[in-house]
């Protein structure tokens, strides 16, 4: 640009502010496309419904004892309620404000997600849009990477805590970037904000904490560079960590084990492994198998490659973009790093789950490899031909695939639901028996997450023998076994027992504790203690619809 106005080169000046003055309207269509498909894969794969699962009821739980007065607290899965810990508490409490709105909780949830989604996805626009200096395409693209992951949509149509983390977190990472730009620019409110959405990340789920420790990571080395202050090191870790680190010392005070999971060393298996560059891979390739592992492998690759190939080259031209690419590289590293430490020490189930768990990471490989490709696509020197027929190919190659998969896994969601749906699962006659169950019954179950969404009663957990954290024997396991025994035993309390791959197996828990089914529907089967039968439940009721 610089160099046509030095030379004057007659009509050429015009030519480019013509295209100069093009690209915030053609960047506003593309931003307004964008949103328009999320909200129309978000509308149809909400259709019947937002879905749920066992961390659903964790927020729904402490939402709801929230507004009853009770604090966050769960009401279920213990005799008492106790503090919620398994999550921080900010999802929790947004729940809560549905009250305010006067939408139904769940429906509140559905149109909070859509906006998370929508913003998310303006914000990959706009981070490839400052990475490539306007390459329209180029922002395309990786928008097209995150609003067509078929994860994304599924995320989206829970009730889940995602959502919220991803666009928080983006949000306070362009806000950073934004602070470190021209000095101009530089102020203690862009930081503040900055650090305070990097602290409700946090807040929200404890492994966003990543997007604070990125902040305080790119920050030290601007004050290596004397682009910032110490001081600005210090308010932003104490606006961006400082709440996480105070509502992680309440819970140690208020609670036997903070975060709700025993700390351990177990390393991840080989197959742990492969099921996170598996999800990688599910980000270009949505079929399974070995060819899936490829293209995580792939996937990776070219993303470090992408980054080290823009670090060169913004190193020796002095870009202003160079903030984007460190920004978003440190983050990426941080937050994988992050989890394989916390797969590591605190919660051996992660892998299983890397899906969902990697999923922030995916709008910042969308905007690093899609502006490392068009990098390398620029330096190649293709012929002009090449060039014409490129942005075919990849439309053909990959927008139109993955388009048409992402419509397709909508209207999957839509019929079959993602998880399970409050709406139509509500219906479940067992569902009706147990609520009408008298409430002096203690209800046990190895599902009572799921079964205090659906009928609202209070459940109790049924002891478990290994823990799905450590995957190693629960202590004190006998123990309260014996407990629920006795309560069985004194016809004080009925056991639901959901065919869903708990430990103990029925079988195995048959074998610890003398039952009697009174009660079965479906997949799953209600027991009383056999030395109460008479007078607990008589004969066994098989569900007509089972």
């Amino acid at each position: 640009m610089q160099q046509v106005e030095e030379r004057g080169a007659g009509v050429a000046p015009a030519r480019t502010a013509i295209r100069q003055a093009s690209r915030p309207s053609s960047f506003r269509v593309l931003c307004a496309l964008a949103a328009g498909w999320v909200l129309l894969l978000h509308v149809v794969a909400t259709g019947r419904g937002m879905s749920v699962s066992e961390d659903s009821a964790l927020y729904v739980g402490a939402a709801r004892n929230l507004l009853a007065g009770h604090g966050l607290t769960l009401p279920f899965g213990t005799p008492e309620p106790v503090l919620l810990t398994q999550f921080p508490p900010f999802y929790a409490a947004l729940l809560a404000a549905h009250k305010l709105i006067g939408l139904p909780m769940l429906e509140f949830a559905r149109w909070l997600n859509l906006l998370f989604a929508v913003v998310t996805v303006l914000l990959v626009i706009r981070l490839s849009r400052s990475l490539t200096d306007g390459a329209l395409g180029t922002a395309a693209l990786a928008a097209v990477l995150v609003v067509s992951s078929t994860r994304m949509i599924a995320v989206d149509a829970m009730v889940m805590s995602e959502p919220a983390m991803i666009c928080l977190g983006t949000l306070g990472l362009v806000v950073l970037i934004r602070f470190l730009g021209p000095r101009s620019g530089a102020s203690l409110t862009l930081l503040l904000v900055a650090a305070g959405l990097a602290g409700l990340a946090a807040l929200t789920r404890y492994v966003g904490a990543a997007y604070g420790l990125t902040g305080l990571i790119v920050l030290v080395g601007a004050v290596r560079r004397r682009r910032c202050r110490v001081r600005t090191v210090v308010i932003y870790g104490v606006v961006s960590l400082g709440p996480l680190v105070c509502f992680l010392a309440y819970s140690v005070l208020r609670a036997a084990r903070p975060v709700n999971r025993p700390f351990g060393v177990h390393p991840p298996a080989a197959a742990d492994l492969r099921a996170l560059i598996d999800t990688f891979g599910s980000w270009l390739w949505s079929a399974p198998g070995s060819a899936r592992t490829l293209a995580g492998v792939v996937a990776v690759g070219l993303t470090v490659l992408a980054l080290v190939q823009l670090r060169s080259r913004q190193a020796a031209d002095r870009d202003a973009s160079r903030d984007v690419t460190s920004t978003l590289g440190v983050f990426a590293v941080v937050y994988v790093l992050g989890v394989l430490a916390s797969a590591t020490f605190v919660d051996a189930s992660i892998p299983g789950d890397a899906p969902r768990i990697l999923l922030p990471v995916l709008p910042v490989v969308a905007v690093l490899l899609t502006a490392g490709l068009r990098d390398a696509v620029r330096r190649a020197r293709l012929s002009k031909m090449a060039l014409a027929a490129l942005p075919i190919v990849v439309v053909i190659a990959v927008v139109v695939p993955h388009a048409t998969n992402s419509v397709r896994w909508a209207r999957y969601a839509r019929r079959n639901g993602v998880a399970v749906r409050a709406r139509e699962e509500g219906r479940w006659p067992l569902l009706a028996r147990i609520r009408d169950t008298p409430r002096a019954i203690t209800i046990y179950s190895n599902d009572a997450p799921l079964l205090y969404l659906l009928t609202g009663r209070h459940v109790v957990d049924v002891p478990t023998d290994v823990s799905a954290y450590t995957r190693r024997p629960v202590p004190g396991f006998s123990q309260e076994l014996a407990r629920m025994d006795h309560e069985l035993r004194g016809g004080r309390a009925e056991l639901v027992y959901l065919d869903n791959g708990f430990s103990p197996s029925r079988e195995r828990l048959l074998e610890l504790v003398d039952l009697t089914p009174i009660y079965r529907s479906r997949s799953a089967t209600v027991f009383v203690s056999a030395r109460c039968a008479p007078r607990c439940g008589g004969s066994t009721v098989v569900d007509p619809h089972a």
